[in-house]
Order: C-alpha cells, then structure tokens, then sequence
C-alpha cells in the first residue's frame, strides 16, 4: 500500500481507493500480458512454418515403427 500511496499521492489517504487502483492496474498488466504472449507465439509459429518441409519421408513413421518391438 505505501508503494501505491507513492504512485498515486492524491489518494495517499484513502486506502480503499488504492486497492481498487492496484486491482485495476493488475488486471490491465495481466490483459496486456495475455496479448503479448499470444502474438509472441503466432509470430513464432508463422516464422517457423514450413521449417522442416521435406525433412522427413512419406514411410518416415512406418520405416520407425517397425523397428519397434511387438
């Protein structure tokens, strides 16, 4: 609370009033975190799309899977 009392100084004295600024703040930093990271990983998936095209055969799994014990 004395952190919030510093950042907002106008509502040093009411303490109900910095817990509800600090909800907000904290709803808003989780939102804008959730975003982030969503298109962090659309671009990662968009930047590596593709990436092992041709790397493996068309019998690639059936070539693996009979070396598999019964």
């Amino acid at each position: 609370m004395d952190d919030a009392a510093r950042r907002w100084p106008a509502e040093s004295g009411n303490r109900t009033t910095l817990l509800r600024r600090l909800l907000d703040e904290g709803h808003r930093a989780i939102v804008g975190l959730q975003k982030y990271q969503t298109t962090d990983r659309r671009d990662a998936v968009a930047r590596t799309s593709g990436a092992l095209t041709g790397a493996y055969g068309q019998d690639y799994l059936t070539d693996l899977r009979e070396d598999w014990p019964a």
